[in-house]
């Protein structure tokens, strides 16, 4: 039944909206691939994708590394890539990508948990987003959270092009 994934998704967005950290490394963590195979079966259907960007955006925020090493990010940017004009894709793409850039952009340091495979699929996306957050603020010019989200993600990137 295809009304099962955007509902699965969405009860699962809102539990870990609220949910603690423990809870979300203990009990969701583990099937965060069974989110990205949704979000990847389901590509055409923006409440599964809207939910799936907003999982990840609550997921973020302890599990930064572990999103990232899972493959997170190219998941993002394909669901906003194909939604430009549904505004909860936008926002919490948007908000999850501007909780993983830093992760993302940053020295090797702190990127102990990703393998370097992952880690070149996700830096070659990185020159792709400013155009994928642009066409999704374009596309949604009077919605503010997908605009604060937007300007928040593209002035991260080019604080890193300064630097």
């Amino acid at each position: 039944n295809s009304k099962i994934p955007p509902l699965v998704l969405t009860v699962l967005a809102h539990l870990t909206w609220t949910a603690s950290d423990a809870l979300k490394t203990d009990r969701v963590l583990p099937v965060l691939r069974l989110v990205h195979e949704c979000m990847q079966t389901f590509l055409s259907d923006p409440t599964v994708q809207g939910f799936g960007c907003w999982i990840m955006h609550n997921l973020s925020n302890p599990l930064l590394q572990e999103l990232v090493a899972a493959g997170s990010v190219p998941i993002i940017v394909s669901s906003m890539k194909c939604h430009p004009s549904d505004p909860l894709v936008q926002e919490h793409g948007n908000s999850a990508l501007y909780n993983l850039l830093p992760l993302i952009l940053s020295s090797g340091d702190n990127r102990t948990d990703i393998d370097r495979v992952m880690f070149q699929e996700v830096s070659r996306l990185i020159p792709s987003l400013p155009g994928v957050v642009l066409r999704g603020m374009e596309n949604n010019a009077t919605n503010l959270s997908v605009q604060q989200y937007g300007l928040l993600v593209l002035n991260r990137i080019c604080l890193k092009d300064q630097n």
